[in-house]
């Protein structure tokens, strides 16, 4: 969990035996998911609890 609440990270580009960070939102943004799927993933639904 980041520090302003939950986070959905996309891992991508094999570096070193260590995947990259591609990018990282908050729950309810929307995440870019590049080619070969090109499309936009809406995190709203995610379920959230309390800590």
């Amino acid at each position: 969990m980041g520090p302003a609440g939950p986070v959905v990270t996309l891992y991508g580009a094999l570096e070193r035996e260590a995947y990259r960070v591609l990018s990282a939102v908050g729950f309810g943004a929307d995440l870019h998911l590049p080619e070969p799927f090109e499309m936009t993933l809406g995190t709203g639904a995610f379920a959230t609890r309390a800590a």
